[in-house]
């Protein structure tokens, strides 16, 4: 008979075949709201609208609360050009609306919640 000795698996490594440790719920939220914007976006091209405002759409769609200017392009990595165009053309096509927040000097936008 052989005697074996178990070790912990708690060196850093997770032995194979073993999950992954979680990962915080706001970084798995974020995860998924850019899956979710990427895909919206090669939906859009196929559709024949433009990436980047079918990308703006979603994101505004999935956080829920409306973004400025701002922060669309730091969150999809956009110029402040494409950005304008972008948001622009999705207020004409009543896709999106221009709103103000009282006290702020930005123009925040939000899109509607049922698509």
């Amino acid at each position: 008979m052989s005697t074996e000795t178990l070790v912990p698996a708690t060196s850093g490594r997770a032995a194979s075949g073993a999950t992954p440790p979680p990962l915080p719920a706001q970084h798995q939220l974020r995860v998924v709201q850019d899956l979710f914007i990427r895909r919206w976006g090669e939906m859009g091209q196929v559709w024949g609208i433009n990436r980047t405002m079918a990308e703006i759409h979603a994101l505004l769609y999935i956080v829920g609360t409306p973004q400025c200017t701002d922060d669309v392009m730091e969150r999809l990595h956009i110029s402040h050009g494409n950005a304008s165009m972008s948001l622009r053309a999705l207020c004409d096509w009543k896709i999106v609306h221009r709103m103000h927040r009282r006290g702020k000097r930005r123009e925040y936008f939000e899109t509607l919640s049922d698509v």
